[in-house]
């Protein structure tokens, strides 16, 4: 992979030359290849979890605005609901990444979806437990599909790995949480998860 980027990227900068054009998109081809192997050997990585008391409501602030741009250039209102002091036990970058991959799908679901488009983030605290949710107004899932998002190698994407959940379930039940998937009122997706509260002091 590193020898075909750098021959790719040495041919592109060659200006004038008829194929400049085809070269990037080998580039491009090459970033979807490596994303791909990222998505793998994610998978198939066994990661140590660093737990700490993660404030939910703040790591979902701070996430959405990270995306912001993104979803404002597709057109997407992102929201937060957030009840203060919903504290998990959680290691914070891992369900930063479960909350990134949950917040791009919902922006690949949106993409053909008539505005409003609308994506929101939930933060609820009950039954001893600490709730992170993601709500989108697209198209939602077949009843057929919904119980089968979690299955490694399974995507509603033409270019999807069918990783990208499979890997956020994996995260959550190593956080001895649950995640799971259900169409929103009215239309859409939501996805739910679930984590132990941190222990108070």
């Amino acid at each position: 992979m590193t020898a075909a980027r750098s021959l790719a990227q040495q041919l592109a900068r060659e200006p004038g030359q008829p194929w400049v054009a085809e070269h990037r998109l080998i580039l491009e081809e090459l970033d979807r290849v490596e994303r791909q192997m990222g998505d793998l050997l994610r998978f198939a990585r066994r990661e140590e979890l660093r737990f700490e008391a993660v404030d939910l409501g703040d790591l979902a602030r701070g996430t959405l605005d990270a995306l912001r741009p993104r979803l404002d250039a597709a057109g997407i209102a992102a929201a937060l609901e957030a009840a203060p002091g919903v504290v998990a036990r959680a290691d914070r970058d891992k369900l930063r990444q479960v909350l990134v991959n949950l917040l791009e799908n919902a922006r690949d679901a949106l993409a053909t979806s008539p505005s409003p488009r609308r994506v929101t983030v939930a933060v609820r605290n009950g039954e001893g437990v600490a709730t992170l949710s993601v709500t989108d107004n697209g198209p939602g899932v077949p009843a057929e599909v919904l119980s089968r998002l979690f299955e490694p190698f399974f995507s509603t994407k033409q270019t999807g790995t069918g990783l990208g959940l499979a890997i956020a379930r994996h995260a959550v039940e190593a956080h001895g949480g649950a995640i799971v998937a259900a169409p929103a009122e009215g239309a859409g997706l939501t996805f739910r998860v679930t984590l132990p509260l941190a222990e108070t002091p």
